[in-house]
């Protein structure tokens, strides 16, 4: 086991099964997707008005939470976990604030992912249609359940490698 310092970052162990082990087709190939992506939102010049672009799309108030009923789970995203989210501002990842609820309300698959700082985290994987943008969206498993942790949009190859640990759901 690797200890973790606040600054460090948690990776998902190696040798896990990928999506490649269970015979599952890649996400480039010809994927029956059926919601339209949400409007990417426009980028924020500070951390702060980030965080307030991602409430306003979350429906969160300042200190506030809300519980996501998912296929697996109930999903508590924190008002408070905000500021993690966007801190890396290269990444603007407010824009695709409005990604989230739809993708973990109607996820495309969810892996379940040991991390070695003995973790394991949920992996909500969500394609759109007509879109260059599908969102990964990552659910920190605690005692007390699942809580919102962080997001990223990949092209479909970049997803492709996101796809392992246990496939614990895929849409129909």
């Amino acid at each position: 086991m690797q200890t973790h310092t606040a600054q460090q970052v948690a990776h998902a162990l190696r040798n896990q099964p990928s999506w490649r082990d269970k015979g599952l087709k890649d996400f480039r190939d010809t994927y029956y997707v059926a919601e339209s992506a949400p409007p990417v939102i426009a980028g924020s010049n500070s951390q702060e008005a980030a965080i307030e672009v991602m409430r306003m799309a979350l429906g969160l108030t300042k200190g506030g939470n809300i519980s996501v009923k998912t296929p697996i789970e109930y999903v508590l995203i924190q008002d408070a976990s905000l500021a993690h989210t966007v801190e890396k501002r290269s990444d603007q990842r407010e824009r695709f604030a409005s990604f989230v609820i739809p993708t973990l309300q109607r996820p495309t698959e969810i892996w379940n992912v040991k991390y070695d700082d003995e973790s394991t985290r949920n992996r909500y994987i969500k394609l759109f249609s007509a879109s260059r943008y599908d969102i990964l969206v990552m659910v920190k498993i605690n005692p007390d359940g699942g809580v919102f942790w962080n997001f990223m949009q990949r092209d479909r190859k970049g997803m492709n490698t996101l796809r392992i640990g246990d496939l614990v759901y895929r849409e129909r």
